[in-house]
C-alpha cells in the first residue's frame, strides 16, 4: 500500500505561502520598534556590549569560578575545560557553520526591504546571512551550562540579563532580526541543556548553592568599563 503524503504538501504549502510570510512580516515590525538612533552613549554602549574582546576577562572569571567549583584533579579539570570549549565551538559551528548558509536569510542590513531604514553604529554591517544569531546561541549556551551549575537566585538572574542583553545589541546594530537571536537563543539552550544532561549522567558535575563571585563582580565591573568607554568621544575596541 502506497504511503499518500498529499497532507505534507498542504502543509508545506500553508507554511510557506501563509505562516512564514506572516512570521517574517512580524519580525520586520519588531525589528524596527526595537532599532533606532540613539546617542553617541547607547550608540558606543551598545557597539562595545556586542564586542567580543570586552568579555575576556568575563570568561576567564567564569573557567576560574567552574573550575574552583567542580574541584577535581588537574586532569579531570583540564578536561571539563576542553569539554567547555568544544561545546561552545560546536555552538558557533552549528549557528554560524551550518544553519546560516542552509537557511540562506538574508540579516536586516543586508535586506533592500528593511536596511535602509535601520540605525547602524560605525558602519558595522555583519555578513550576509544571520538566521540564526551565533552571538544568540553561544551566549544563551554559556548562559544555560552557568543556569544548571550554580542555584543561587541573583547569579541566575544576571545569567539570563547576560544572554538577552547580548541579543539585544545585535538588533540595536541593525545586523539581526529578533527571530534570528530568539531562535539562537533556543538553540544555545536546548543543546547545552542536552549536552550538560548527558555529560552530568557520566560524570556527575558539582551543582553549587553558593554564589560565584567572580563572575558577577568582573560581569559589574564590565559593565561599568563599557559605559566609561561609551562617554569617550572614540572607540577603543
Amino acid at each position: 500500500k502506497k504511503m499518500d503524503y498529499s497532507y505534507l504538501i498542504i502543509i508545506y504549502n500553508i507554511a510557506t505561502n501563509h505562516i512564514l510570510p506572516t512570521l517574517s512580516a512580524m519580525d520586520q515590525k519588531a525589528m524596527l520598534a526595537l532599532n533606532f538612533t540613539g546617542s553617541h552613549f547607547t550608540d558606543q554602549f551598545w557597539y562595545d556590549y556586542s564586542n567580543k574582546l570586552i568579555w575576556i576577562p568575563l570568561i576567564l572569571a567564569t573557567i576560574y569560578s567552574l573550575l574552583r567549583n567542580q574541584k577535581g584533579t588537574t586532569t579531570q579539570s583540564l578536561l571539563y575545560i576542553v569539554g567547555i570549549v568544544a561545546l561552545i565551538f560546536l555552538l558557533d559551528r552549528t549557528s554560524s557553520g551550518i544553519i546560516k548558509p542552509l537557511v540562506g536569510r538574508l540579516r536586516p542590513s543586508h535586506n533592500p526591504a528593511i536596511s535602509n531604514l535601520l540605525h547602524y553604529v560605525n558602519g558595522y554591517h555583519g555578513g550576509q546571512h544571520g538566521f540564526v544569531s551565533g552571538h544568540a546561541t553561544i551566549t544563551a549556551g554559556i548562559a544555560t551550562w552557568l543556569w544548571m551549575t550554580y542555584k543561587d537566585k541573583l547569579s541566575r538572574c544576571i545569567f539570563v540579563l547576560f544572554a538577552i542583553t547580548i541579543g539585544y545589541s545585535r538588533i540595536y546594530l541593525g545586523v539581526h532580526y529578533p527571530g534570528d537571536v530568539l531562535c539562537g537563543s533556543l538553540l544555545g539552550i536546548a543543546m547545552t541543556w542536552g549536552t550538560f544532561r548527558l555529560v552530568n549522567r557520566k560524570y556527575a558535575l558539582k551543582v553549587s548553592r553558593q554564589r560565584p563571585k567572580a563572575i558577577l563582580i568582573t560581569y559589574g565591573l564590565t559593565i561599568l568599563a563599557i559605559v566609561i568607554l561609551g562617554m569617550t568621544p572614540i572607540s577603543f575596541l
